[in-house]
């Protein structure tokens, strides 16, 4: 089977980054802005519009993420390349950024609700609240909200939710004095996944039995973290104890609502299929 080429790869180096003065970008924003560019590299594929993927790579990432993280939700961004030195991929650019700013927004109400109307909630709607680092009349930060879904996923998935997905929903509220998004956060659950069969191959009976401690047992809830946690200490035990397991894949499968757990060798790697190794 003939193999699949990689595509040539162009090096973007920030030199110099330039506002346009109409947008009214704030200065702190603007050296916060330039500090993030300056000196950074930016990779494109050598057969696309590089230059224009690359101008999209910033605009919409380094320059609308820092203003969002201000309150500027609904800013849009452009940022503009200009080519100053090229030596073969590599290119040095200058990028003039402008945006249209909108006003500032503020954090309204965050409320949860299941998709699936027949399952109830996990835990009380305090406690995944109290997960959202952004509080009610807060300056609205993206990073922020992004943090509270993270934890929120951790919370679901160390009940062994771990299909789990959480969808925000925007309800802006302008009027002329009050600019407020509210924050619907939906919840699909999906089923719950509890510990199957263990298997462990070729593990010294010391190592054997201090993973066996650490995994959850079979019937207990699926906590990816807690088995994660297991497999490295017991890599970090092999390593240290020049184990034959030293150089040890660990993995789980999934299995009609349950996960087979297994811990096998460079010598019999290839007796598993369909894994997915964590």
């Amino acid at each position: 089977m003939q193999r699949e080429v990689e595509p040539q790869k162009i090096t973007f180096h920030v030199a110099r980054v330039e506002f346009d003065p109409k947008s009214g970008i704030p200065l702190e924003l603007q050296r916060e802005i330039t500090e993030k560019l300056s000196g950074g590299t930016f990779e494109e594929d050598a057969d696309t519009d590089y230059l224009k993927e690359a101008a999209n790579e910033i605009a919409d990432v380094a320059v609308r993420g820092s203003l969002q993280n201000k309150g500027y939700f609904r800013v849009l961004t452009h940022a503009e390349l200009t080519v100053l030195k090229e030596e073969g991929s590599n290119i040095q650019v200058a990028a003039t950024i402008s945006a249209e700013m909108g006003p500032q927004y503020w954090v309204g109400e965050i409320q949860f609700e299941l998709v699936n109307p027949d399952y109830r909630l996990m835990q009380p709607r305090k406690v995944l609240r109290d997960l959202m680092p952004l509080k009610t009349g807060d300056l609205l930060r993206v990073d922020g909200l992004r943090e509270g879904l993270r934890k929120l996923t951790r919370l679901y998935n160390g009940q062994g939710y771990i299909d789990m997905t959480a969808e925000p929903e925007f309800n802006i509220e302008d009027t002329k004095h009050v600019h407020v998004v509210h924050v619907l956060v939906r919840i699909d659950q999906e089923k719950q996944y509890h510990m199957g069969q263990i298997e462990i191959w070729r593990l010294g009976a010391v190592a054997r039995e201090q993973l066996l401690r650490a995994l959850p047992q079979p019937g207990e809830i699926f906590d990816p973290a807690r088995v994660q946690a297991a497999f490295e200490r017991t890599r970090k035990f092999c390593q240290r104890t020049r184990h034959l397991m030293k150089t040890s894949v660990f993995a789980v499968t999934r299995r009609k609502g349950a996960f087979r757990c297994c811990s096998i060798s460079d010598r019999a790697r290839e007796r598993q299929n369909s894994s997915r190794t964590l």
